[in-house]
């Protein structure tokens, strides 16, 4: 079976990971995303875009969350 991510347009930015996630969950802090390999990166980007389009009438198809992708950043 072949992993199939959800990639945006243009290039994968350490900000548009967080913004993404932030539409999803609490803003995360400063710092978190940066300490995440490129691919830990892509995945937290394709979890939280499948996320925040179920969340309207989109038929998306969602994942579990990644293990590293905490939803209470404070913890």
């Amino acid at each position: 079976m072949r992993l199939e991510v959800m990639t945006p347009e243009g290039d994968l930015t350490l900000e548009l990971v967080r913004d993404v996630l932030s539409l999803v969950g609490p803003p995360v802090p400063d710092g978190v995303v940066d300490g995440w390999t490129r691919f830990e990166q892509l995945l937290a980007y394709d979890w939280a875009i499948r996320e925040y389009l179920a969340a309207s009438d989109n038929r998306v198809r969602r994942r579990p969350r990644p293990s590293f992708v905490l939803a209470d950043w404070g913890a």
